[in-house]
């Protein structure tokens, strides 16, 4: 709908007339593509782009040894596209780049040398030419694309005991069983699920189970009325703070 603003990442070898249309008569607001910086072929199709109102991205990784075909691709397309997206490359399991000797910054880092430097020379090449472009570097992407998409889980899996804390963190009670300290993973597998539901049917107060860290998960406000009930009970009440990750990665817990 016209509400939402909707962008698409395809390749040059994907773009047809036939195609463009579809998708731009389906209301697409953006199209991105990715080049293939060793076949020409398809270069050409990016004219094709501007036959519609919608804004025209380009993706480039910045491959070391590829600077000479990367500038003429910038050269080729620098009037069909509104904005050039460069990405510093990364090392990654995939054997595109193998035999290309390649090698990462240093241990600390999966960012390929020499591909920042390479995003920095062609940011004056776009300059000149007055391209809008924009460099994405490895440790950007890690810090930033991360904490989006924490948010962005967060906001899925809020229940209504949570409270966001924002960068992708949440605060809410829970009643643990044992207390959570060493070796706590190799402890709770004795807890069943009978035990937490049987536990929570005791209880007086609204909880939910959670299967993964055998505990009870509950409101703030109802943990800290409840939490002397619950030590006379030899259980464990406690506000938590959590990343919105699939393993809820605990960054403090507060033990009433």
């Amino acid at each position: 709908g016209k509400k939402f603003h909707i962008h698409l990442y395809t390749s040059l070898i994907l773009v047809s007339e036939n195609v463009l249309g579809k998708l731009y008569g389906a209301g697409l607001d953006e199209i991105r593509f990715h080049p293939d910086l060793e076949n020409k072929k398809f270069w050409g199709r990016v004219e094709l782009f501007k036959n519609y109102k919608w804004d025209v991205g380009m993706e480039i990784p910045l491959i070391p040894g590829f600077e000479k075909m990367t500038k003429e691709l910038i050269l080729h397309v620098k009037d069909h596209v509104d904005f050039i997206n460069f990405n510093e490359l990364e090392y990654s399991d995939n054997a595109c780049y193998e035999g290309r000797n390649l090698h990462v910054k240093d241990e600390l880092s999966y960012a390929i040398k020499g591909s920042l430097e390479m995003g920095l020379d062609l940011l004056d090449l776009c300059k000149k030419n007055k391209i809008r472009c924009h460099l994405c570097t490895a440790k950007l992407k890690d810090s930033v694309q991360l904490q989006n998409r924490m948010k962005l889980r967060l906001k899925n899996i809020k229940k209504w005991y949570d409270v966001d804390l924002g960068d992708g963190i949440f605060s809410r009670g829970a009643v643990y069983l044992i207390k959570p300290e060493f070796e706590y993973k190799k402890k709770i597998k004795n807890i069943s699920l009978e035990e937490l539901k049987e536990l929570q049917k005791s209880l007086k107060f609204k909880t939910e189970i959670d299967e993964k860290k055998k505990r009870l998960l509950t409101s703030i406000k109802l943990i800290e009325k409840n939490s002397e009930v619950l030590k006379e009970m030899n259980l464990v009440p406690a506000i938590v703070e959590e990343y919105a990750t699939s393993d809820q990665f605990e960054l403090e817990i507060d033990f009433l």
